[in-house]
């Protein structure tokens, strides 16, 4: 018997042959729609659209790791709650075999036109691994749809119009991939806003009764990879009546919100009324629109 070094194969002799039994080298596979990176004996299958992984390869006992996003919520508009954050999902020792696994890319969700909710980031998956959409923003209340919607991270809610108003409510994240979006609470004067989106590290501050202050959307959640950290899956910022300036997108690509002020938050490249998409690849989502369209997740 002996280790063939050059196939990594653990052999047997008999009857003048060598013959395998059991692979013993590193998990081989190839992709389609992937780009491949080698850092020494790792190989990382990065995809930004939906194609297959397929190991060709597999040692007793191979494992891989995953960090699968899906996309993220759209920003609600008018005074608009910021789009939640893609799910979030990591795991080492994976074992696989020598079959083809699905990849499946979730889009961002469209934010939501004048007086409209974002809508749902789509899930990613990777074999029987569901990452969950973000959840879309709220509008204001006197439409009927402030509330955010359940996500991933959940959407946060957008603001109210009417004083004296019950509470909205951002929300909810999905346990173990996300937060809930934040709250806002009745409106006490003329200033209003939304509540910022949840992030797959931390919810959205609620807005309680305060509504002359920006509000952010929650933080991702980081990943080393090839020695460098990435963050992923941001909460978008809250868009405000207001001369103060949009929620800031939390960090991993979160969109920052537009405020009537002129002044976007932080995430953001727009100024006014239409808030910023999220970044492309993050999971993360859009900030909510001020008074006009809500960015895409």
């Amino acid at each position: 018997m002996r280790i063939n070094s050059e196939t990594n194969y653990f052999e047997t002799y008999y009857n003048s042959n060598w013959f395998n039994l059991t692979y013993i080298g590193l998990i081989t596979a190839t992709s389609a729609n992937a780009t491949v990176t080698y850092n020494g004996n790792y190989a990382i299958h990065t995809f930004l659209t939906s194609g297959t992984f397929t190991p060709t390869l597999v040692p007793v006992g191979g494992t891989v790791e995953f960090l699968v996003v899906a996309g993220g919520g759209g920003g609600g508009s008018h005074v608009g709650g910021g789009g939640g954050g893609g799910g979030y999902l990591t795991q080492t020792n994976f074992s696989v075999t020598t079959s083809a696994y699905t990849i499946v890319v979730g889009g961002g969700g469209p934010g939501g036109s004048p007086d409209a909710r974002g809508t749902n980031g789509s899930n990613s998956t990777f074999a029987n691994i569901i990452a969950i959409g973000g959840g879309g923003g709220g509008t204001y209340l006197g439409s009927g749809i402030g509330p955010g919607i359940a996500g991933g991270s959940g959407g946060g809610a957008g603001g109210t119009n009417l004083t004296g108003s019950a509470t909205q409510l951002g929300g909810d994240g999905t346990p173990g991939q996300g937060n809930k979006g934040g709250d806002v609470g009745a409106r006490p004067s003329t200033n209003t806003g939304g509540g910022g989106g949840g992030g797959a590290g931390a919810a959205a501050t609620n807005r309680g009764t305060d509504h002359s202050s920006k509000y952010n959307g929650g933080a991702g959640l980081p990943s080393t990879i090839l020695g460098n950290t990435y963050y992923f899956s941001g909460g978008g910022g809250s868009g405000i009546f207001s001369a103060v300036p949009g929620g800031d997108g939390g960090t991993g690509g979160g969109g920052g919100g537009a405020s009537t002020a002129g002044t976007a938050g932080i995430g953001s490249t727009t100024s006014f009324n239409s808030a910023d998409n999220g970044a492309v690849g993050s999971g993360s989502t859009g900030g909510a629109g001020a008074a006009n369209s809500g960015g895409g997740g």
